[in-house]
């Protein structure tokens, strides 16, 4: 199995870990064993045509059977019409149903040939409204990554189109930096509140300095990454964390093609 990535960070590094160690105790029952294939030709960085290279170096790799594609950008370049896929290629990141355009049918199925992967039911506009019903505000800003805004070809089009559905305005604050150089973007845009998601190369508790510094400019907070950013000081999530069942169902979605 080709594991193709994006930059990489504590945060993937521990989920790739986590979807092997699951992999493995799945493959145990049936006597099984599986091989990660991992290298800088498989490392996207952080740009569309870094994803697209090590996606079709994994595609051309005759010992590889398997690709599982960890992080946003290369399973947004997974989901390319363009980009035919010769092998079966499992996303281990959770994409929005907002956001997969038509990706599925209507029992939920993926469209793409050999392109496996898991939603988030609900949209955001659904988790921004539920927000607002507990904190007033007119304008909301989402702390997103400068890099994930880049590689998202649609991401103002899916912007314009999400303020169209908002009775309030949102827009984009792309990151990028130290945890001083985030939270010194946040005070100059003067958010009336935050919509936070995961800021690579942050580690977990770089991320718990980042949510105490926007505490104390007093900006409320609502987490898409789950209950693990409240207790460590966001307002509010509406979003689960599930990354534990993530991670298993990742590992049986490798396991299934195999059984294929």
């Amino acid at each position: 199995i080709a594991v193709v990535q994006d930059a990489a960070t504590p945060a993937l590094e521990a989920a790739i870990q986590s979807v092997h160690e699951e992999l493995g105790q799945i493959a145990q029952t049936e006597g099984r064993k599986f091989y990660f294939k991992r290298g800088p030709r498989f490392t996207a960085g952080d740009t569309t045509e870094g994803a697209r290279r090590a996606l079709e170096a994994a595609l051309a790799d005759r010992k590889v059977e398997y690709i599982l594609a960890m992080g946003f950008i290369v399973s947004q370049m997974a989901a390319e019409p363009d980009l035919a896929l010769s092998k079966a290629v499992v996303s281990g990141t959770l994409l929005r149903a907002d956001l997969t355009g038509g990706l599925v049918d209507r029992e939920g199925h993926s469209t793409k040939r050999h392109f496996v992967f898991m939603m988030v039911p609900r949209g955001l506009a659904v988790d921004l409204k539920t927000f607002r019903d507990v904190v007033p505000f007119r304008r909301i800003d989402i702390l997103i990554d400068r890099d994930i805004v880049k590689a998202f070809p649609g991401a103002n089009k899916w912007l314009a189109e999400l303020r169209q559905s908002l009775p309030f305005n949102v827009r984009f604050l792309p990151v990028s930096g130290t945890v001083a150089q985030i939270a010194a973007s946040v005070r100059r845009a003067s958010p009336q509140a935050l919509c936070l998601t995961h800021i690579a190369g942050l580690t977990p508790e770089q991320n718990i300095q980042l949510i105490a510094q926007i505490n104390e400019m007093g900006i409320p907070t609502l987490s898409l990454a789950g209950e693990q950013d409240v207790e460590n000081g966001a307002l509010a999530t509406v979003s689960p964390d599930l990354t534990a069942r993530t991670d298993r169902r990742v590992a049986l979605n490798l396991f299934r093609r195999h059984r294929c």
